[in-house]
């Protein structure tokens, strides 16, 4: 999984401002991308003062090398491809690149900054089109090769993703307001105690229409234990024997028909009471 935090931005910048080279399995990051200057390197005199002779950009950190008794211009970070004697830093260079006019990278959609390459890095911390990681941490899967990375965005959209897109932000309940992670909203649902629920034996008691009753969670047990008329329920003389069980709405109809059977049982559990006590 990979991470958002800052080494990713600074690589991000690298690669988007800079020339890259592999070093083995290394990518190291040489001068300008010469495509980022609002005006190119055209005289045979500019090229040699500011384009590196390695990895063709205009210089980064310019300095001079010696190589075969020969002065070379080189970006200071493209140094580590090749061996030197030595290499002496040109400020004078460096000045003239550092207020180089540049495009933002981002140009082609719709970024309208220029400015002086010295000034660029300020301006990618701002940039609307610049891709941030989700500082909540919300993953993008990537199918192809089933793994899974932190979702990058463009800065304009991050505020909007926060409050209404990201699986991780944080949310009320609509129901009973308790503070959940958004993407565990219907998980949440199956055990929240104010979510509302149809009764389980469709009764309409109560409702208007005919329509199946209707409460939250909580308010259901309540419901199925002291009111819902198609709830299955023991026979009020269990105590004494009668092992039936009737929907509740049948209870009174069952005591009718089974008064003479309910009557001899409650008369062998006095008797048994009695020979219990005489003991």
């Amino acid at each position: 999984m990979a991470s958002g935090g800052h080494s990713d931005t600074l690589q991000d910048t690298e690669e988007l401002l800079f020339v890259s080279r592999q070093n083995g399995h290394v990518t190291r990051y040489g001068g300008w991308k010469i495509e980022l200057l609002v005006e190119d390197i055209v005289s045979v005199s500019e090229q040699r003062l500011l384009l590196c002779t390695l990895c063709k950009g205009m210089l980064r950190d310019a300095c001079v090398v010696t190589l075969g008794g020969k002065k070379q211009p080189r970006c200071q970070t493209c140094i580590p491809f090749f061996k030197s004697i030595g290499y002496n830093k040109v400020d004078i260079i460096c000045s003239v690149v550092d207020d180089r006019m540049v495009f933002c990278p981002f140009l082609k959609d719709s970024c309208k900054w220029t400015g002086p390459t010295v000034g660029i890095q300020t301006h990618l911390k701002e940039c609307l089109y610049f891709l941030v990681s989700c500082p909540l941490g919300c993953l993008k899967s990537n199918d192809l090769e089933s793994t899974q990375t932190v979702l990058r965005i463009r800065r304009q959209l991050l505020l909007d993703h926060l409050l209404n897109r990201c699986p991780m932000r944080r949310i009320p309940c609509d129901y009973c307001q308790e503070d959940i992670q958004a993407s565990s909203v219907n998980s949440h649902l199956t055990i929240c105690e104010e979510y509302p629920i149809q009764c389980k034996n469709k009764c309409t008691f109560g409702a208007v229409d005919d329509e199946t009753f209707t409460s939250s969670r909580k308010l259901m047990r309540t419901h199925l234990q002291y009111d819902c008329p198609l709830q299955q329920v023991a026979c009020p003389y269990a105590q004494h024997g009668c092992d039936t069980t009737i929907v509740r709405k049948d209870v009174h109809h069952h005591n009718v028909d089974f008064t003479g059977k309910h009557l001899e049982l409650v008369e062998n559990s006095l008797k048994e009471t009695q020979i219990s006590l005489a003991k």
